[in-house]
């Protein structure tokens, strides 16, 4: 019995299941332009663990688990089915995304995946996931506990109320890390040795934190949080440096390499700048009183200057 047929004319709904009697399920899945929509509320655990129960996907493409009806009670357990056997189904999956009403825990993933996007899953070891070039955590009502990572992560993001672990100890193919937090008890001790690019979002600093030490390889450092008392030893090939914090006249903004392309700040945190880094070309002064901005204009050339926000974050 072919339980997937790939070959409907519906151009919307291009994927199309069918069970004979007593079980019939039709458009479980939808293939649009940038991805796959699997309709987990059209499935049970008596189609899922049908032995004849295929999945035939463009795994080229991102895979999102999506409801397909009302029904759910999303203080009950979700699905309704075992997760970990519709994913044991997908074989060759390379990019998933797995949305915050997902309840069951998911156990494993094929070992070709390479990008997964979630929510209130935790995934204690990744160390088999070769593959694995990208990880984004979403939950701001969540701690995320950081796993064991096999070597070739490249970027990881993550979104959660407070971090629990060591960002340093990340494989050194980390590339890129995007942090939003709203709580920071911990400090940052190290880093990836690779690290390129960083960027710190924090929204309660009560509790004080310490940023040691930056590796030397990193070109793009954002920092946006309500204060940072302490020294940052910025490393020599900084390209893009926003540092964002709202602290009155912070002494600690100094030593920016000459490297700096892109540089922002709030007006309020430092009210006196001496100098521009020597290659800077887009420089961003948060609330910049119109005469003092008016007046770096005119002594600095070669500079695009910006006082309301920042719109270029590129270098």
């Amino acid at each position: 019995m072919s339980v997937v047929d790939d070959n409907s004319d519906n151009s919307y709904y291009r994927g199309h299941s069918e069970y004979k009697y007593p079980l019939i399920v039709k458009n479980w899945f939808s293939e649009h332009e940038n991805g796959i929509y699997i309709m987990i509320g059209l499935l049970t655990n008596e189609i899922v663990n049908d032995p004849e129960f295929t999945i035939k996907l463009n795994y080229n493409k991102h895979i999102m688990c999506d409801l397909s009806s009302c029904y759910y009670d999303f203080d009950d357990e979700n699905p309704k089915f075992n997760i970990n056997n519709l994913i044991s189904k997908m074989i060759g999956l390379k990019s998933i995304s797995i949305p915050y009403y997902i309840k069951n825990k998911i156990t494993t993933f094929p070992e070709t995946l390479e990008k997964i996007i979630c929510c209130k899953q935790h995934i204690e070891k990744f160390e088999k996931y070769t593959n694995l070039k990208h990880f984004e955590f979403n939950d701001l009502c969540m701690t995320f506990l950081v796993p064991q990572f096999s070597y070739g992560l490249k970027t990881i993001r993550i979104t959660c109320k407070s971090l629990e672990g060591s960002l340093g100890y990340l494989p050194e193919t980390v590339e890129e890390i995007t942090l939003s937090v709203f709580e920071l008890n911990n400090s940052f001790d190290s880093w990836p040795y690779n690290l390129k690019k960083l960027s710190l979002v924090i929204t309660d600093t009560m509790n004080g934190y310490t940023i040691e030490m930056l590796p030397p390889s990193l070109e793009s450092f954002t920092l946006s949080a309500p204060s940072y008392l302490h020294y940052i030893d910025f490393p020599p090939c900084l390209k893009l440096l926003h540092f964002l914090v709202n602290d009155i006249d912070s002494p600690y903004i100094t030593n920016i390499p000459d490297t700096v392309i892109n540089y922002a700040i709030n007006y309020k945190s430092q009210k006196e700048i001496d100098k521009l880094p020597k290659k800077c070309k887009f420089f961003t002064y948060i609330g910049c009183p119109e005469d003092i901005h008016n007046n770096l204009k005119k002594n600095v050339k070669g500079v695009a200057f910006y006082t309301k926000r920042i719109k270029n974050y590129d270098y």
